[in-house]
């Protein structure tokens, strides 16, 4: 079976306690979540084979259990009439992507981007760093 691909058009990003942005009246544009990571635990040691001639590598890993949730960019129609959410405290997050089950979190905002382009619709640019599990429902 074919990967089915969807296009974004109806994604959602709202939250509680993380300010204007994030309800159902704001015009999100776009979303991307990165930087989800898991560590790599080195396991190398005085006795581990070094590689030879033409070779490389050598050392020796394993996954750590914590996996760094990342981070999400959302993008919307900037309202000079709502605050920033620069300040907010954590707040519960829900993610909804076209076509499949909504994923809930935790998260905080750490970075806001606002920009005003000549003639050229205003937008705002807010970063959350994600806190905790994300459960898919």
């Amino acid at each position: 079976m074919a990967a089915q691909s969807n296009i974004g058009t109806g994604t959602t990003f709202t939250g509680a306690g993380l300010g204007a942005y994030t309800t159902a009246a704001a015009q999100l544009l776009s979303l991307d979540w990165s930087g989800v990571s898991r560590p790599s635990l080195s396991t190398s040691h005085m006795g581990t084979t070094l590689t030879a001639d033409y070779e490389f590598g050598g050392g020796s890993f394993i996954p750590g259990d914590i996996v760094d949730p990342g981070e999400i960019v959302a993008v919307w129609h900037f309202d000079p009439d709502l605050t920033p959410p620069i300040h907010t405290g954590s707040g519960a997050i829900v993610v909804t992507f076209p076509e499949t089950d909504a994923f809930t979190t935790t998260g905080f905002c750490t970075n806001v981007d606002i920009g005003d382009p000549l003639e050229e619709v205003m937008t705002i640019t807010c970063t959350y760093k994600i806190t905790g599990d994300v459960n898919i429902t």
